[in-house]
């Protein structure tokens, strides 16, 4: 019955208010899994942890752009996205994020050159990662 009375009064309303507004909103930040034969490539950020190159969302922006440009900003790669490989939220810096991870592959040639947004770059095995400061979600998508 509860339920019931939030529903209509939330009908009701949406005609004038924006309910949605009134949602939790927090950003979201899509990153790319990139391997090269057995090793994954991961950057080191400011904080001294390694994870994928990417990104954080703006509004209105496509997923898929916005992770190409990320991804030649920050490594100076060309890549092609293959598809998604994980989506949850977590708690980073003690605001929550929505972390998307697409799986892609290098279209070029190029050498990898790192942004000033990171201190370093390489490729590593799975053994090598585990030994790694990473993000939770590292560990979980390799």
């Amino acid at each position: 019955m509860f339920k019931l009375f939030f529903r209509v009064l939330g009908s009701f309303f949406s005609r004038w208010i924006d309910t949605d507004r009134l949602a939790d909103v927090f950003p979201v930040s899509v990153k790319a899994l990139i391997k090269d034969q057995d090793r994954y490539l991961l950057l080191q950020n400011e904080r001294g942890e390694w994870d994928f190159p990417g990104g954080k969302l703006e509004t209105g922006a496509s997923v898929s752009q916005t992770l190409l440009e990320e991804v030649m900003e920050e490594t100076n790669l060309n890549i092609e996205l293959e598809q998604l490989c994980y989506l949850e939220q977590h708690q980073v810096n003690r605001s929550w994020v929505v972390v998307g991870i697409y799986q892609a592959m290098i279209k070029s040639a190029r050498a990898v050159q790192i942004s000033h947004e990171h201190m370093e770059y390489g490729f590593f095995t799975e053994l090598e990662i585990k030994k790694l400061a990473t993000p939770l979600w590292v560990g979980s998508v390799i």
